[in-house]
């Protein structure tokens, strides 16, 4: 293959879709104090579930770059170019290690691309990276489609409580105490790399209405590939979404673990959607 698609586990793309397009994913690290584990392959989501929900404040860091220089030349005579597709640069360090570690591999052509997206926003774009190499597509060809492709990812999840929020230092501790004596339950945009609080409510029911009206809100009737991300709640999640499926034209749906990069600041029991317009 001409081209082979690199990202990280923050896509939380399913083991057998890595294996269809030949996916190459290089774990993050999930760090509880002093530990520092593998992200999917040292630390399961039910894992790191758990241990949030005894307290346990994680918190998550970009591999080394030595270590995405092994993954590179790991491709070595699978690949005439790489594209090494991340999450949002704006949220992790993630994208500048990567191109450290090009560096280390100066006879590969390698080039590193900020999805500005996370969670299967960026799982979505390296799976049409992977199939646009299939293809036989070029290596510029496909990063011109992953600039177009970044404006038509979008990102909602709801929480069930900004105790997380407030642990990872997104949300003011006053801020945090005032709201979960007010019970308010946010819902978060991930739009063109930034992270925002675009509405708050006061039960999660609620706040899981708001999160379809505002993803039917912005892509309408249009075809697209969804993605119901889930903080170790799969059940919860695959019922809210029955109760909404029919307010979207989806010609794919997957139900994906929300992943370190979003349980670290969301927490277990968040849920979200992302959509990936065709």
């Amino acid at each position: 293959m001409p081209v082979r698609v690199v990202t990280d586990s923050s896509a939380t793309l399913p083991a057998d879709v890595v294996q269809t397009h030949e996916i190459t994913v290089v774990p993050l690290n999930v760090q509880f104090g002093t530990q520092s584990y593998a992200d999917g392959r040292e630390m399961t989501a039910p894992e790191m579930a758990e241990r949030m929900n005894r307290g346990e404040t994680p918190t998550t860091s970009q591999p080394a770059p030595g270590v995405f220089a092994d993954f590179y030349r790991s491709l070595k005579g699978k690949a005439d170019s790489i594209i090494s597709l991340h999450v949002m640069g704006s949220a992790s360090g993630t994208v500048n290690t990567a191109k450290l570690a090009t560096t280390l591999c100066p006879d590969q052509d390698i080039t590193v691309f900020d999805s500005g997206t996370v969670a299967m926003g960026l799982g979505f774009m390296a799976m049409a990276a992977a199939r646009a190499a299939a293809l036989g597509q070029a290596k510029d060809e496909i990063l011109a489609m992953l600039e177009e492709a970044r404006t038509r990812v979008h990102v909602f999840v709801a929480l069930p409580t900004v105790t997380h929020l407030v642990r990872g230092g997104r949300v003011t501790r006053g801020a945090g105490l005032l709201a979960s004596l007010l019970a308010i339950k946010p819902i978060l945009s991930l739009t063109n790399g930034a992270v925002e609080v675009i509405d708050k409510v006061r039960t999660f029911p609620r706040a899981l209405d708001r999160l379809a009206d505002l993803m039917e809100k912005a892509i309408g009737r249009r075809r697209v590939r969804l993605a119901v991300m889930h903080g170790n709640c799969l059940d919860e999640a695959r019922a809210w979404f029955e109760g909404v499926r029919e307010r979207f034209s989806a010609t794919e749906v997957v139900f994906a673990d929300a992943g370190s990069a979003l349980m670290v600041h969301g927490g277990p029991g968040l849920i979200g959607l992302v959509a990936f317009e065709e």
